[in-house]
């Protein structure tokens, strides 16, 4: 018996890439990643529309407009502006 349980988590140890795999497929087929993919879309367009909004204050572009075209709340970009 104790032979068994040797070759098993022998042959556990030897294959756990695959079987983590396995478990990351599932998942994936699932959905499970599904709120991260979508957190991190949010989190990248967060990030190109502060850097666009820094360049339109760069070239000295109204408040209100930089708001229209990036989607910022005009707060933000004030403190944006203070930190450049």
């Amino acid at each position: 018996m104790e032979k068994t349980f040797d070759e098993i988590k022998k042959y556990v140890l030897e294959n756990i890439d695959v079987l983590m795999y396995y478990d990351r497929d599932k998942l994936l087929r699932e959905g499970a990643y599904d709120d991260d993919k979508e957190e991190g879309i949010e989190v990248g367009e967060k990030k190109k529309s502060l850097e666009i909004a820094k360049k339109m204050l760069e070239e000295k572009m109204d408040f209100k407009i930089i708001s229209k075209l990036t989607g910022l709340p005009k707060e933000e970009i004030k403190h944006l502006q203070e930190a450049i």
